[in-house]
């Protein structure tokens, strides 16, 4: 049970990644209309409309497991610690209209831009959370667990391609990376007092 409490498998952390995508389109007045699928990038051919895809297509250990006392039910256990760097990709589809070229309305890679902006401002919009700042101001995030934080993001790409009946489409996406901490609590039982405190990265 410790380990499933302390340790964010692939599904909690697509989980949290979805239920963020999901408030920033519905903060967008999107929620209706798109879907967010957690699937691998699809094929061109396989996309479908209105929908959002949002995957980890990489993990990476940062250092060697370090150990730190983490409080359970009132009494300190030993843990082992280590972070994980996760690449995240983001795309959207959404077909175009070829009636509406000339006409001030959302495309995909505007839906896409909005949610990059979102990841990239997460400390800004958002729901308010029940963290609240070093100064007492109530945090707003997307991303609400404190084992997750994002890093950074890369820039918009546009793919291009044409359909059978010879449209122009366009596949916008864009990669985020977080950090995840991660631990796993060690069969030592409790113990009273911390003498030393080691933690790698």
């Amino acid at each position: 049970m410790a380990i499933i409490s302390y340790y964010h498998g692939r599904n909690e952390i697509l989980a949290a990644l979805i239920t963020a995508v999901n408030s920033m389109l519905a903060d967008f007045s999107l929620s209706q209309t798109w879907q967010v699928a957690s699937l691998n990038q699809p094929t061109i051919q396989a996309l479908q409309n209105r929908t959002v895809y949002v995957d980890i297509i990489s993990r990476r250990r940062y250092g060697t497991q370090g150990t730190k006392p983490i409080l359970v039910n009132g009494a300190y256990q030993d843990a082992t610690v280590w972070y994980e760097e996760i690449l995240v990709q983001v795309g959207g589809f959404l077909q175009r209209d070829p009636n509406t070229d000339g006409v001030s309305t959302l495309t995909s890679t505007d839906v896409i831009e909005y949610l990059q902006g979102c990841i990239n401002a997460n400390i800004d919009f958002g729901t308010v959370t029940t963290h609240a700042s070093a100064h007492g101001v109530p945090r707003k995030s997307y991303f609400e667990k404190d084992w997750l934080e994002v890093i950074r993001s890369t820039d918009l790409r546009e793919l291009d391609y044409e359909t059978d009946s010879g449209l122009k489409e366009k596949f916008p996406q864009f990669d985020f990376t977080i950090v995840v901490s991660q631990k796993i609590l060690k069969n030592t039982g409790a113990f009273d007092s911390i003498e030393v405190e080691t933690e790698r990265i």
